[in-house]
């Protein structure tokens, strides 16, 4: 599932054109293509079939123009998974441009190939190559040391800890390896609810404490790849991944990384390795506008319009690791609160779209407080607590 989640959300942001391309020659030489015209019909695709049972998932959108960068999801396209053995697996739209369909063990496979056909609405048909499933090496542990980074613009060094995996495997094992990361941290609201506007003043006796905690999920915006074809054995310890430094307040409380290593296919080891050279010289993979790679899909009913995106096979393990108040590196929590007196318009400045509006007392004069101070949802989280957590 957590695996399915690195590629949606992948999906949903990965979904358009950088004013840039790499044409793989010689060399990689970037240009900028003029896509006013046909930007409308170029399908953005991306998703894979795990060796895991439950939900596979796939994300199609389509691509904006650079003048004006935008996801625009694509709905009510049809999409079927197929093997190479005759299976079909229809797949649902579960919300705009995302799909899925839950597949079980037995039809997952090493060695089974796989590949995604599908219909948009306009007639187009998109097929992608057939993608093999690896055998992948067992990620054995992940892990943690405090270090400092340098930021590459600044060069401003910021005190956090970087992520180290250790993976072993087989001969027989795939030697091209992606890692995904997605990271979930507990953080508090200093305030719990006294008071509060509606159009009336409100007093909350004993005050409400139930907004005061949430937690919040991301994935991490870096594509990190290794293939071990050159080295002498199929496994390595200390490989650096995700780093956090202390520059937000993730740390102050509790965190929690989910590493995911996937054994990939060359053919997708190729295409995640054009997308990382694509992130690290754009701004990152959850960036609006991304390169538009080549992949494996193809539009079969018009074949000059292009289609971006990778659909592909991958075998995965996974390691989740907590880290609990790391609160000695200059982390001031309190610095994202904020609070100032009314103004001469008094109550009357707050219409009901600002409802309710949280006020406090302290050294006995009116503060309104911002939302966050008093709401951790206003920060994007949610207060319900994940399973996984503690």
């Amino acid at each position: 599932m957590a695996l399915n989640l690195v590629i949606m959300q992948l999906n949903k942001y990965i979904a358009l054109i950088l004013p840039a391309f790499f044409s793989i020659t010689s060399c990689i030489e970037p240009f900028s293509p003029d896509l006013k015209g046909e930007a409308d019909d170029i399908y953005v695709i991306t998703g894979e079939v795990t060796d895991k049972e439950g939900y596979q998932k796939v994300t199609v959108s389509k691509a904006s123009v650079i003048e004006a960068p935008e996801y625009i999801p694509a709905g009510s396209c049809i999409l079927v998974i197929e093997d190479n053995v005759g299976n079909t697996f229809a797949m649902e739209e579960y919300v705009e441009g995302e799909y899925r369909v839950w597949i079980e063990q037995p039809f997952l496979q090493t060695g089974r190939s796989y590949r995604l056909h599908l219909i948009t609405p306009s007639g187009y048909e998109i097929v992608s190559a057939y993608d093999q499933m690896p055998l992948g090496a067992t990620l054995d542990s992940v892990y943690y040391q405090r270090e400092e980074a340098m930021d590459e613009i600044t060069g401003e060094t910021f005190p956090g800890i970087r992520f180290y995996a250790d993976f072993s495997g087989t001969e027989a094992d795939s030697r091209y390896y992606r890692w995904s990361a997605e990271e979930t941290w507990e953080y508090h609201s200093p305030y719990a609810i006294e008071y509060y506007y509606d159009g009336t003043t409100h007093t909350v006796s004993p005050p409400d404490s139930s907004l005061m905690t949430c937690w919040k999920t991301n994935m991490v915006g870096k594509i990190f790849t290794l293939s071990t074809v050159n080295l002498t054995s199929n496994s390595l310890k200390g490989l650096p991944l995700h780093f956090v430094d202390n520059t937000t307040t993730k740390l102050y409380v509790g965190y929690s990384v989910l590493i995911s290593q996937h054994g990939l296919s060359e053919a997708a080891m190729d295409y995640w390795n054009q997308l990382k050279i694509n992130a690290e010289s754009g701004g990152g993979l959850y960036e609006k506008q991304p390169l538009p790679v080549a992949g494996n899909l193809k539009n079969i009913s018009n074949p000059r319009k292009r289609v971006l995106g990778f659909f592909g096979a991958s075998a995965v393990s996974e390691r989740r690791v907590f880290v609990y108040g790391i609160k000695d590196m200059g982390i001031y929590y309190d610095e994202v609160c904020s609070y100032f007196p009314l103004t001469r318009l008094g109550w009357r400045e707050y219409s009901k779209l600002f409802y309710p509006v949280y006020f406090f007392y302290p050294n006995n004069a009116l503060r309104v407080l911002e939302k966050d101070c008093v709401d951790c949802r206003a920060l994007g989280g949610t207060v319900l607590k994940p399973e996984f957590w503690p």
